[in-house]
């Protein structure tokens, strides 16, 4: 026997029983081909709508098909139409013209029925695929952003400025002894006189120099003092000579240095000599011809004379 709790006049409860065939023929005015609603057996009844709501609860966990009050079955929920789409699945053709009639179906709706299921299942299929497709394409987009992104970082990366750092130079100390004994010795030689000396490579011996600060202080440079600038007046001739330098395209030979030397009163060409190399002997070369030619000697001439340069202007 099954007990509910019933409120009485005097506001007291007390409980009610009722059988379960009672219970079981209530259930049934609930399926079809009855498809009562909960209310009306309330009613005709006298139980609670609760109460009922409540057995109707029970059945449905048991299994039971007790679809929603309607007096037509296409008002069945969806659940309980595919409750009795998987209870007719296995059935024959009079298993399932029985079980119809038992719920007040026709054939046609549970083929429909099966339909429709067999439909969502497609398009659940159909929608799980473009799903996958939507993330392959979406997987596929990222790769390509991150394949773009790796590009533009090596991009910035070669392009970044990255100040180099050096250590200090080192100098050896059996390299740096013997320098510095020669020029404590004679402070006015430079690194390639004493690379000479020592029998080193000059550029050995001017990093050390460098290093170390040993070099000799350069001649300033800018307007140097010179001797007063006179006007060259010559009253006659080997009174005064004058000589010069010159660069000329010597063609397959290249540049070539020309020496000239001229009596400044005649403005005569008295010696020359020309040269690949633009050193002092050149120079010398074309006084020496000037000599032999004006006077026949190298030797002391009768009357001296003077010998004018523009000191390498």
């Amino acid at each position: 026997m099954l007990e509910f709790e019933c409120p009485t006049r005097g506001g007291e409860k007390v409980p009610m029983k009722y059988s379960p065939e009672r219970r079981e023929a209530i259930l049934a005015k609930l399926e079809a081909p009855y498809n009562r609603t909960v209310s009306e057996l309330a009613t005709e009844e006298g139980i609670s709508a609760a109460t009922l709501y409540n057995w109707r609860k029970q059945a449905r966990r048991t299994g039971r098909l007790l679809p929603n009050a309607s007096t037509s079955t296409e008002g069945w929920s969806s659940r309980h139409k595919f409750n009795a789409v998987l209870e007719t699945a296995a059935l024959t053709e009079e298993e399932l013209a029985e079980y119809c009639r038992r719920r007040g179906l026709y054939p046609e709706q549970i083929r429909r029925w099966r339909a429709s299921c067999e439909q969502a299942n497609e398009r659940a299929d159909l929608a799980a695929e473009r799903q996958s497709e939507s993330t392959k394409a979406e997987r596929k987009r990222i790769r390509e952003l991150e394949r773009e992104l790796r590009r533009k970082e090596a991009a910035l990366a070669e392009t970044a400025y990255y100040k180099p750092t050096k250590a200090a130079p080192k100098v050896k100390p059996e390299l740096a002894e013997p320098i510095k004994a020669m020029i404590e010795e004679s402070p006015s030689f430079g690194y390639r006189t004493v690379a000479y000396l020592l029998g080193m490579n000059k550029n050995t011996v001017q990093r050390i120099f460098q290093l170390k600060g040993w070099q000799v202080k350069k001649r300033a440079i800018g307007f140097r003092p010179r001797i007063q600038a006179l006007p060259s007046v010559a009253s006659a001739p080997n009174e005064r000579w004058s000589t010069d330098l010159c660069r000329i395209w010597a063609g397959r030979d290249g540049w070539a240095t020309l020496a000239l030397v001229i009596n400044c009163h005649t403005r005569e060409l008295l010696g020359w000599h020309l040269s690949r190399s633009g050193k002092a002997t050149t120079a010398g070369s074309a006084l020496e011809h000037a000599l032999i030619a004006r006077f026949g000697t190298l030797g002391r001439v009768a009357e001296p004379f003077l010998l004018r340069s523009d000191n390498g202007k």
